[in-house]
C-alpha cells in the first residue's frame, strides 16, 4: 500500500455560495487526480473548516468526495 501525507486545500470568497462552488471545484480536480493515480481518499480521516467568517455558516454541500465539517 502506499499512503501519503497531510495535504491542505485553501480558498477565500465572500460569500458561502461562491466558498461551495470553489471547494467543490478543488475537490473534483482533487478526486480526478487521485483517480487517474490510482488512489483513494480516506474520507474517514479527511475533514475540513472555515475560519474568518463573520457570519453563521451552516454546513456547505461538498460534492464527491463528501466530508465532514
Amino acid at each position: 500500500s502506499m499512503f501519503a501525507d497531510d495535504t491542505n486545500v485553501s480558498t477565500n470568497s465572500k460569500t458561502n455560495d461562491e466558498l461551495q462552488e470553489r471547494i467543490n471545484v478543488d475537490l473534483e480536480n482533487i478526486h480526478q487526480w487521485l483517480l487517474a493515480n490510482k488512489l483513494t481518499l480516506n474520507k474517514d480521516k479527511t475533514e475540513y473548516m472555515i475560519i474568518g467568517s463573520r457570519q453563521r455558516i451552516s454546513n456547505l454541500v461538498l460534492t464527491d468526495p463528501k466530508i465532514e465539517l
